[in-house]
């Protein structure tokens, strides 16, 4: 089986090329873990990572701010706040979201 995500041709749809198992073994870790606990292991494995914080609802967005400079430190892509985002950064960038990572590619060589 192909692995990972593809886009399905002249759609903005997706498709899992992933196996169950995976899936369902990232999802268990994802609730279980702090993501953040998990950096130092992304970071020595070279994965380029764009963390990007909420800041929406107005409380998320002050414990975002408070906690960004150690996020910064500790994160394998430096984070990095963006406005009028709450977790669901893509739907709530739309367009834009491409644009992010676009330039992220580019400023990281890889695009």
């Amino acid at each position: 089986m192909a692995r990972g995500i593809e886009i399905e041709p002249g759609t903005r749809s997706f498709a899992w090329r992933t196996a169950p198992e995976t899936l369902v073994a990232a999802r268990v870790g994802l609730v279980r873990e702090r993501l953040s606990d998990r950096w130092p292991a992304v970071a020595a494995a070279g994965l380029p990572t764009l963390p990007i914080l909420a800041t929406e609802p107005a409380a998320r967005s002050v414990l975002n701010e408070r906690l960004l400079p150690a996020l910064r430190g500790r994160s394998p892509g430096g984070a990095r706040l963006r406005p009028r985002c709450r977790h669901q950064v893509l739907a709530d960038l739309g367009v834009r979201a491409g644009e992010l990572v676009a330039d992220w590619l580019r400023a990281k060589g890889l695009g």
